[in-house]
């Protein structure tokens, strides 16, 4: 059944911190009025205090407050930050400085943060490629305009649909959650900015049988990349069918570690490293929650690929690595995450 994954309050600017409590006061009851809400998260666009991000904390929220250009990170203070609890942080990556030492850079993050907090940080740090977006979606959410902005689960709704019902499920989804969403969130005094129309995975409720229905061949044989534009297609087509207000990415999401069909196909050895690199090109995050060797050459090498991928794209990418010695990493929220195989040869 199609839930809102996310209610995230997006605060560019600071706040007089009672000024912040009432907010997520009203979030809270916002939560409590829909029933159907699966997070509620604040994205802040500014550093707030250490003690306000613990306050959210508390308070049941997911917490993005550190944003900032990957060769300005203080790693000290990036750690201390990260190492609260549903803390998630974003970093921006620029394509007009060296790759070389962009990746570098990426690979020198990864290693202290495993060192210092364990694999299970590295799934709240995400790198930016082309710029910051609009989105709700964690860790990669950037608040340009004050209000709440929503993202929703709902692959279960099209799995084992035939793909010619795929645009009018998703219109009709799209439709219904707003007329709901913004009544409420108008009675508690906050600014409704629109549902970024995503199509997530998580664990059972795959994105894969949705891809293959659409391409008409196995994920991730020939004939994927095709699926993954026509899911695309499909939903931008809903949006302007739907007349909803629409921010963010509105695009196939392909994190490894949050579909549970992702993981069978990497355990088997089916689908690679460079499968993920390619599709970057036609889904915001195609190299997403995915298990790699520790490598600082494999890591430059994928951020290299990301950035030929944005600049062919034309809109931002999204990264998330977990850098792993292991053949499988085993995290508290995700379960196990097995290492992806590659044709790298050093």
């Amino acid at each position: 059944m199609p839930i809102i994954r996310a209610l995230t309050l997006m605060l560019p600017h600071a706040k007089d911190f009672e000024v912040l409590k009432d907010m997520i006061s009203g979030l809270k009851e916002v939560k409590e009025l829909l029933g159907d809400v699966w997070t509620i998260r604040v994205s802040v666009g500014v550093k707030i205090a250490f003690e306000e991000v613990k306050y959210l904390i508390n308070e049941g929220f997911l917490v993005n407050a550190y944003h900032e250009r990957l060769k300005d990170v203080d790693l000290d203070k990036l750690i201390n930050y990260l190492s609260l609890r549903n803390t998630y942080v974003a970093l921006r990556l620029k394509a007009t400085d060296s790759l070389s030492d962009e990746g570098g850079r990426v690979f020198k993050v990864l290693r202290r943060v495993k060192e210092e907090l364990g694999p299970e940080a590295l799934t709240r740090l995400g790198f930016f490629i082309g710029g910051e977006i609009e989105t709700p979606y964690f860790p990669l959410s950037y608040p340009i305009n004050e209000g709440v902005s929503v993202a929703l689960r709902y692959a279960d709704a099209l799995i084992n649909k035939p793909s010619e019902n795929y645009a009018g499920i998703i219109t009709n989804l799209l439709s219904n959650y707003e007329s709901r969403i913004k009544p409420v969130l108008k009675s508690r005094g906050l600014r409704y900015l629109g549902i970024d129309s995503s199509l997530s995975p998580w664990m059972d409720e795959s994105v894969v049988p949705i891809i293959t229905e659409l391409s008409g061949s196995e994920f991730p044989n020939p004939g994927t990349a095709y699926g993954v534009r026509k899911i695309n297609d499909l939903i931008l087509e809903s949006i302007k069918r739907s007349g909803t207000i629409s921010l963010g990415f509105n695009e196939v999401m392909l994190p490894v570690g949050e579909d549970n069909l992702l993981k069978d196909l990497v355990r088997e050895g089916r689908l690679r490293l460079e499968h993920l690199t390619f599709l970057a090109s036609y889904c915001v995050a195609g190299v997403d929650m995915v298990v790699i060797d520790e490598s600082k050459v494999l890591v430059k090498g994928v951020v290299k690929d990301l950035v030929a991928a944005n600049s062919v794209k034309g809109r931002p990418i999204g990264l998330r690595l977990i850098i792993s010695d292991s053949d499988e990493v085993k995290l508290r929220s995700f379960g196990p995450i097995p290492k992806i195989r590659t044709s790298y040869r050093s």
